[in-house]
């Protein structure tokens, strides 16, 4: 097994009711990993937050959520995993690069999420 590797994608950002935040992209050709992800998040507030993925073939590309993706997690408020902080592991297509997107789904409340991408 390969040293996990993570990188911080949200830090204490704000996803205000009904929209969503896009993090940077993630080079994952350069990490040379096993095809283990995960994710760490800490959520506060009272939003509801949907966290999905996207993958592009080139950092240029247009990244798309690819036919057949899953949700990450979706449903995920601050009393979600231990007080609002859970590891959570998916299994995403192979793709040179990575983008999380966060939705903020209830329409009624903002919340704040710190989220760091893990992988192996």
């Amino acid at each position: 097994m390969g040293a996990i590797k993570h990188v911080r994608l949200f830090d204490t950002e704000t996803i205000t009711k009904n929209t969503t935040g896009t993090s940077k992209a993630v080079e994952l050709g350069v990490w040379a990993a096993s095809g283990i992800f995960s994710i760490a998040l800490t959520v506060t507030g009272s939003g509801t937050l949907t966290i999905t993925y996207l993958l592009a073939f080139d950092k240029t590309a247009t990244f798309v959520t690819p036919t057949g993706a899953v949700d990450i997690i979706a449903g995920f408020v601050s009393s979600s995993g231990t007080s609002g902080v859970d590891i959570i592991s998916f299994s995403p297509e192979p793709a040179k690069h990575m983008k999380i997107a966060v939705t903020e789904t209830v329409t009624t409340d903002d919340a704040v999420i710190t989220l760091d991408l893990l992988v192996q």
